[in-house]
């Protein structure tokens, strides 16, 4: 048969071949229905057809290499066919080349009998055989009607499979993929799983067999078999994830996914485990429905693992905090601590927080609590022990939830420094002279320069005893940070009713100088006591002598006193002026009996016999709460509130500068005015708002932390917790949560609040705990009718969940 042979189909089926001879060659072909569609694909063999080889297509056309020495590429095999050598099957298309003979080459698909139709041949069977298999059979079957036949078989597209892909997916569907697709091939045609999918459940159907797929083992270790070849007709279902709130004293609250059998122990795990402040005998399950319903569980010691509750989806657990009070200051353990039953006496608690310093003010502790008409009341306490019973005045006193107890640092001591046989810090008690003081550190020594005493009395912010004021001659004129007296002890030991034997302040120092050529520096440096004076010795010689000014001294307001038989004069030193004038220094002397001018020296002065440095400590402002580094701070006088939680590092993004707490307690720690409660926001935008109070030593800035989130969970795009700016209703909160998906069910927006407790009349404690209230919104509605009534106001602590909506899945061939 020649390459010019015409080839024509009788009615009945028979095909003719005439060759060039002019022989005729008759066979009875058995043709199957896919002839029409072989017949087709012969038609459009021009274009090569998905899957298939380019190069087999080409011979077709003429376009492909020559006859003699022609070779096929052979087509590029599926995936998981690699290393195999590939078998046919149903729906593969195969191209029978006859070299020399054309009218012998075409393109065949395998039916779903496994059988093609081939000319002069008739049916033949292909299905589980290699080409190279086909192509004998071929080439031994047309040797009865070609001399020496050369038979190649390629296939030219390989069969594909179709499966469907349902679920959350992003593009559920029907899909073809060729032959040895897997499992993620397919999931990766749908667009991957959404943000609602339950991945550790994916559900593979097989002919009526279901099995369960963990894609999120198989995306983290990678293990091929879970990645199972797909088979055609194989159903893949990604069911919605169960997902389930946690707020309230846990880590990292917001909404979390939760693998079947869940328990809420660990749910609080998965939300990075509950905090310190956390009440675990009272956590609160709350399961949205038809008729919602709230369960309180205690997760502290379960007897049995099997007697937690098992979290389904839409589950909301609130872990409320500890009913807790807040202890600060000197105490060895200040932080929060639970209110016990039985224990919330102010002694109990102060036990439990490792008692008071050594430099506790027993007698002005303060407890401030918010009262049920917002508004603020603080109560001072005495603690220190009633004389010959040894108990405290208000040791009974009864704490409630959230109160802040102060215990500030209290300077109850005198200091009897210099020539004196012990000399150290005393205790002071109410009515306290200068003799009492002296004999309390044994009395004077022997070199002692009794009849020049200096008595360094009271600091910045603190007034004399009304009952003593400090006046007759020797109060240094002006308004100097420390008030000091030259005192003739001599002359107290003979008439102690003299008026030298003044009344003694807290905080308040004797200094008794030696009769030698010695200064002495005393107050806020590293070893304060006598030194020998050099010549040409000057202030900060001395100060270094001494160990150098502490981190706490008021270099601004040094004060050196300066002796001359029996006058002596008081100046204020600012050690941070550089310079000095030496022969200021010279002229500077008192008059008979009397003080110096007052006036401020600036500089290093030269320091003369028996002159005595006091280094003061500088006015200390507390800050607490609710900023990044809370602590005392050493501040001036007039200082503003804004400055102050500044030098505290600036308020935290949790804090509520709306509800800021300052006590005016002064240096001596008494309370000179209730607290205030300050909105400071208004200061923020304009620091000359009259909010931006001015502070002074001993005043404490307490600043809370606002409890102003909201928790969205469900079928929103950004489920999550997010902050209240001001007054927000549901439409607001979902737009930061990035709005419904196209899987919610707007007829099912659920808000869940916890109700306050009953607010206690005074005196009074409540019992009872929170409750819980929720409403159904129809969001559709609210959505066209922004201004309905069911757009509802947001509180912080609000839960919002958005139902997803019921699947429905339509399976099979459908009109």
């Amino acid at each position: 048969m020649g390459t010019g042979a015409a080839s024509r189909r009788g009615l009945d089926g028979t095909h003719l071949v005439k060759g060039r001879s002019g022989r005729k060659l008759a066979a009875r072909a058995v043709f199957a229905p896919t002839v029409v569609l072989i017949s087709l694909l012969l038609g459009g063999a021009g274009l090569p057809l998905p899957g298939e080889n380019p190069a087999a297509a080409a011979v077709v056309d003429g376009t492909g290499p020559s006859n003699s020495g022609a070779t096929l590429l052979p087509p590029t095999l599926p995936l998981s066919m690699a290393g195999e050598e590939y078998r046919l099957g149903p729906g593969d298309v195969i191209r029978v080349v006859v070299y020399g003979q054309p009218d012998l080459t075409t393109d065949l698909l395998v039916g779903p009998d496994g059988t093609v139709g081939y000319p002069l041949l008739g049916k033949l069977a292909v299905s589980s055989k290699t080409t190279s298999e086909v192509a004998g059979e071929i080439r031994q079957g047309l040797t009865r009607y070609v001399k020496e036949p050369q038979v190649t078989v390629a296939v030219v597209r390989y069969r594909t499979l179709r499966v469907q892909v349902l679920g959350e997916v992003r593009a559920p569907g029907q899909y073809e993929l060729p032959l040895g697709a897997r499992l993620m091939d397919a999931i990766g045609l749908a667009g991957g799983w959404t943000r609602q999918a339950a991945i550790r459940q994916v559900m593979l159907v097989r002919r009526g067999t279901t099995s369960r797929i963990d894609l999120e083992k198989l995306s983290a270790t990678g293990e091929l078999s879970l990645n199972v070849p797909l088979e055609d007709g194989d159903l893949i279902n990604v069911p919605v994830a169960a997902t389930a709130v946690v707020w309230g004293e846990v880590k990292v609250p917001g909404a979390y996914t939760v693998p079947p059998g869940t328990t809420v122990v660990e749910l609080l795990a998965l939300a990075g485990g509950p905090l310190v402040t956390a009440d675990l005998s009272q956590v609160q399950l709350t399961r949205p429905g038809a008729t919602p319903g709230t369960q309180v569980v205690d997760v502290r010691t379960p007897a049995k693992a099997e007697s937690l509750p098992i979290i389904q989806s839409g589950d909301i657990v609130f872990v409320p905090a500890v009913r807790s009070v807040t202890v600060l200051g000197a105490v060895n353990r200040p932080d929060r601590y639970a209110l016990e039953p039985g224990a919330s006496r102010i002694l109990d608690v102060i036990a439990r927080a490792g008692g008071l310093t050594p430099e506790a003010a027993a007698d002005r502790v303060t407890v401030t609590r918010e009262e049920a008409d917002g508004r603020t009341r603080t109560f001072t306490l005495d603690l220190s022990p009633v004389p010959g019973s040894g108990v405290a005045r208000d040791g009974s006193f009864l704490l409630q939830a959230n109160d802040v107890l102060y215990v500030p640092e209290g300077r109850l001591q005198v200091l009897v420094l210099g020539q004196v046989r012990e000399p150290r810090a005393v205790p002071w008690q109410s009515g306290m002279r200068v003799l009492d003081a002296l004999a309390a550190v044994g009395g004077l020594a022997g070199q002692a320069g009794a009849e020049r005493a200096i008595l360094f009395h009271g600091r910045s912010g603190d007034k004399p005893s009304a009952a003593e004021p400090v006046s007759g001659g020797h109060e240094t004129p002006g308004k100097p940070e420390t008030a000091t007296r030259l005192i003739n002890l001599r002359a107290i030991q003979e008439s102690p009713g003299s008026s030298d034997n003044v009344l003694l302040q807290p905080g308040d120092v004797l200094f008794v100088p030696e009769g030698t050529r010695q200064v002495a520096v005393l107050g806020e440096v590293a070893r304060p006591g006598l030194f020998p004076l050099t010549d040409g010795l000057r202030i900060v010689d001395l100060v270094a002598q001494a160990g150098g000014a502490g981190p706490r001294a008021n270099l601004k307001q040094v004060t050196l006193t300066r002796f001359t038989g029996e006058t002596s004069e008081t100046r204020t030193v600012d050690l941070t002026v550089p310079g000095g004038d030496p022969k200021r220094d010279q002229q500077a002397t008192g008059t008979g009996g009397g003080a110096g001018t007052g006036s401020s020296w600036g500089g290093n002065l030269v320091l003369q016999p028996g002159d005595v440095l006091y280094v003061p400590r500088a006015s200390e402002i507390v800050v607490l709460g609710a900023v990044r580094n809370p602590g005392s701070f050493a501040l001036p006088d007039g200082v503003r509130l804004l400055d102050a939680l500044a030098a505290a590092g600036g308020a935290t993004e949790q804090a509520d500068l709306a509800r800021i707490l300052v006590s005016h307690t002064g240096e001596a720690g008494t309370s000179s005015s209730p607290p205030q409660t300050v909105d400071l926001r208004a200061a923020l935008a304009d620091p000359a708002d009259r909010a931006n109070l001015r502070l002074s030593g001993g005043d404490v800035v307490y600043v809370p932390e606002a409890e102003n989130r909201v928790v969205v969970h469900g079928a929103v795009r950004v489920p999550g917790a997010y902050v209240l700016k001001g007054e927000m209703r549901l439409l607001d909160v979902l737009a930061l949560a990035g709005g419904p998906t196209d899987q919610a069910n707007l007829t099912q927006l659920t808000l869940t609040r916890q109700e306050e407790p009953r607010k206690p009349d005074q005196g009074q404690q409540v019992q009872g705990r929170t409750g819980t209230w929720q409403k159904t919104v129809d969001l559709g509605r609210v959505m066209a009718d922004p201004s309905s009534p069911e757009n509802l106001e947001v509180k912080p602590g609000d839960v919002i969940y958005l139902a997803p909506a019921e699947r429905v899945v339509v399976l099979g061939e459908v009109m």
